[in-house]
């Protein structure tokens, strides 16, 4: 069971597709800081759905701006939750599953505290090791979202 993990952001999006402990694909999607927002979040949607089609999760697990901290009231932010709405509804409209989860909880859940844990915890993934923080983000983004797809085929 394939899930893909998306860290979203409007110039370096991160994701992962991982099959278990095996990462089966790994991609950072950069756009060029001159790019208005809309050709960035266009390009990133576009890019996001090739990674899907490729391949083929049961579920995409995108991480949302909902809250974290003081991080939240920046117009960054802003800009970034509507890049996570973008990238949702383009997913969906490809009928892909959507979960859409705060990094505060899926770290949490995987019991990370520090950039040293989640360096540790990702080391162990087979195949294609994450390459940068965003791929890091997503390589976890998709762990969670296995344990959770563990849960629901157990129950």
């Amino acid at each position: 069971m394939i899930v893909l993990g998306i860290d979203p952001g409007l110039r370096s999006t991160g994701l992962v597709g991982l099959d278990g402990k095996r990462a089966v694909y790994r991609g950072t999607i950069r756009t060029p800081s001159d790019w208005d927002d809309a050709k960035a979040r266009d390009v990133i949607c576009r890019d996001v759905l090739v990674a899907a089609a490729t391949c083929n999760p049961v579920s995409c697990v995108v991480e949302t701006y909902e809250y974290q901290g003081t991080r939240t009231h920046t117009e960054n932010a802003i800009r970034c939750s509507l890049l996570v709405g973008e990238i949702r509804r383009a997913l969906l409209s490809a009928g892909h599953i959507v979960i859409l989860v705060e990094r505060t909880k899926w770290g949490r859940d995987l019991g990370i505290q520090t950039d040293d844990d989640q360096v540790r915890r990702v080391a162990r993934f087979v195949g294609l090791g994450p390459r940068n923080a965003h791929e890091r983000d997503a390589a976890c983004l998709a762990e969670w979202g296995s344990s959770l797809s563990r849960m629901k085929v157990a129950g």
